[in-house]
């Protein structure tokens, strides 16, 4: 491996087109908590296993397949984005962690999702506010809030009880 991509920033591994691992960086040492023996070695002994097992599927066919993929990988409890990419004479695989990236995505998208179940509450609550406006007897206005409430998609029950002053305890 030249010395640009021994000191690249990713994680580099080359192997032979059998699977057969033929040198790493030290960032792909990092990302794969691979043993420092790993040259020569099969990747499927050495590269951690994902649930696609993408990296193992390139290598599966008599060519390897060039592609790129981000997996999680719970043995190292960690996303990586991995790209292959094929020469008649080797396979070199660029590996990046992207779990900081992932969890943002996600945190992002619980975001959304809270946003819209907030923005469905608000609307419900409007709705019935705006009935509760005309109420004229606390029936009327139990009536208005648990009906509005049993229309409403994100309540799967609704009702009110009303409180019985224990007359024998005064």
């Amino acid at each position: 491996m030249d010395d640009r991509l021994q000191n690249a920033p990713v994680g580099v591994l080359v192997a032979s087109p059998d699977g057969t691992l033929t040198t790493l960086n030290e960032v792909a040492q990092s990302l794969i908590d691979s043993p420092d023996d790993a040259t020569g070695s099969p990747l499927a002994e050495i590269f951690p296993r994902s649930v696609e097992d993408s990296l193992l599927v390139a290598f599966e066919d008599d060519s390897v397949t060039e592609t790129s993929f981000q997996e999680y990988y719970p043995d190292l409890e960690r996303w990586l984005d991995v790209s292959v990419t094929a020469t008649d004479e080797d396979v070199t695989v660029y590996l990046q962690d992207v779990t900081q990236q992932k969890g943002y995505e996600q945190s992002i998208e619980q975001l959304r999702t809270e946003r819209k179940r907030t923005a469905v509450i608000e609307d419900v609550l409007s709705e019935i506010l705006a009935e509760l406006v005309g109420a004229t007897s606390r029936e009327e206005i139990a009536e208005t809030i648990c009906r509005s409430l049993g229309d409403a998609d994100i309540y799967v029950t609704a009702g009110l009880k009303g409180r019985e002053r224990d007359r024998e305890s005064r």
